[in-house]
């Protein structure tokens, strides 16, 4: 074959699809599609075509997003419930805690404590976002969060 052109014509008429695909190729126009490939008709979208023309954009909106759990099973979501569940409160209740202390002791308002306090706060905030809808989805069985759940 002296070209990947002969080679897709030669693979097209031994095997005789009825469609034939082809992406991110760089078949210009100087080439006659319907004669090289046998009376295939072409659908073209070429990326810098469909880039310019506006009324090509994505159309695409994410709405939601489903958390995949480990894959084991209904079995043991009450378990996975009770365990994430336990987890979440003894993170809020330890950081807060943390947080409380640096504030309230004198002796605590050092540079490194500051930033200590400001961490576990931070933990708060983080572990608050998404593991309450996690536990929630082991409780009921429903997965999803939306977008804006999930950057809340």
């Amino acid at each position: 074959m002296d070209n990947k052109q002969e080679e897709l014509e030669a693979i097209v008429h031994q095997e005789s699809y009825d469609v034939v695909a082809i992406t991110e190729t760089y078949w210009d126009d100087s080439h006659d599609w319907s004669a090289a490939m046998g009376g295939y008709e072409p659908f073209r979208r070429d990326r810098t075509k469909v880039m310019a023309n506006k009324e090509w954009k994505n159309g695409t909106v994410v709405t939601e997003f489903i958390l995949l759990d480990f894959g084991n099973g209904p079995e043991l979501d009450c378990l996975l419930f009770l365990m994430f569940l336990s987890i979440y409160f003894v993170t809020i209740t330890g950081n807060t805690c943390i947080a409380v202390l640096v504030v309230v002791n004198q002796h605590l308002h050092t540079p490194m404590f500051f930033f200590l306090g400001n961490l576990a706060c931070l933990e708060i905030c983080y572990s608050s976002s998404i593991l309450p809808r996690m536990v929630l989805g082991y409780a009921d069985g429903d997965r999803r969060i939306s977008v804006r759940g999930c950057f809340t």
